[in-house]
């Protein structure tokens, strides 16, 4: 029987770059494999085989060290598809962190009056431009010398 081996939900989540919480989400709504504390029914662990399928899509195959020599494709090769596979789910994390932070950014906006991202950034250049014309305008004040300010010296 082949020893199996184990991530934390610590070590889990900080290999995919995300919270501890969100590897239990995963493992609640079954995207993820794991196995659960008899006692307490929390989740404890899952099976690195587990791991990679879900970062894979596929079943993980179980091969001993000694065995990896002996197979078909070389270990680089094997070694290259995980980097890659990894590489793409993190760009897909990347991608949902920011649709959800544009989310966020719109319900904000929405709560605020406006329609859309463009529109709140179009107001925000409209008041930039007026508190940058303030400023100019305050800065003239100070150094005119028939401001009331430049009187009294």
């Amino acid at each position: 029987m082949a020893d199996i081996e184990y991530l934390t939900l610590e070590e889990v989540a900080q290999k995919l770059g995300i919270s501890v919480k969100t590897v239990k989400e995963y493992l609640n709504e079954g995207k993820l494999k794991g196995e659960r504390n008899p006692v307490s029914g929390s989740w404890i662990r899952v099976a690195e085989s587990d791991f990679q399928e879900f970062l894979t899509g596929k079943p993980a195959e179980v091969v001993k060290p000694n065995e990896k020599a002996g197979s078909d494709i070389p270990v680089e090769v094997s070694e290259a598809k995980q980097q890659t596979t990894l590489a793409k789910e993190l760009a897909d994390k990347a991608k949902l962190q920011n649709e959800e932070h544009k989310a966020k950014i719109e319900m904000e906006l929405r709560q605020n009056g406006y329609d859309s991202i463009e529109d709140g950034l179009a107001d925000a250049e409209v008041k930039q431009k007026e508190a940058l014309e303030m400023l100019e305008m305050s800065n003239k004040e100070r150094t005119s010398p028939s401001s009331p300010r430049n009187w009294i010296r």
